[in-house]
């Protein structure tokens, strides 16, 4: 786990420093950042409105639409296209990038983004007109050293 701290600094801007990683089996602190993380989308993006996350080669991804078939207020299920009758079209908005940069006090730390925020599929066990899918609210990341 990744635990910072954000205070303000003598000039009244927003300071973040690295606290570690947690605890080690013994019980002191680990000041090192851990080599996997997971970032919540709002934490990241609250970060990058004021200056202490920002995106290596920043860019705003669109999901594939996601449909669902209604039977009055019920959702009946997931499907393919929007020509399935009754289907809602849904995409998603998704800003991202190639890494995560952290702008500590300490230095920057930077961690590649291995999976954005986003709406994925689940496998292929289902039959061909049933696309089951999972949303993540999380970049899954790995420390770049």
């Amino acid at each position: 786990m990744l635990e910072l701290r954000k205070y303000r600094d003598d000039d009244g801007a927003i300071a973040v420093e690295l606290v570690g990683s947690g605890r080690n089996a013994d019980g002191s602190d680990n000041p090192d950042p851990p080599a996997e993380h997971g970032f919540a989308d709002d934490y990241v993006l609250r970060g990058v409105e004021e200056g202490w996350f920002s995106f290596d080669n920043g860019r705003v991804e669109t999901d594939k639409p996601v449909t669902a078939e209604v039977d009055g207020d019920e959702v009946v299920g997931t499907y393919g296209g929007p020509e399935h009758s009754g289907a809602i079209e849904r995409t998603q908005e998704v800003r991202t990038g190639d890494a995560i940069i952290l702008h500590l006090t300490g230095g920057d730390l930077r961690y590649k983004i291995n999976e954005r925020p986003g709406v994925y599929g689940t496998g292929d066990d289902e039959p061909a007109d049933i696309q089951p899918y999972r949303v993540s609210h999380e970049y899954v990341c790995e420390l770049e050293v």
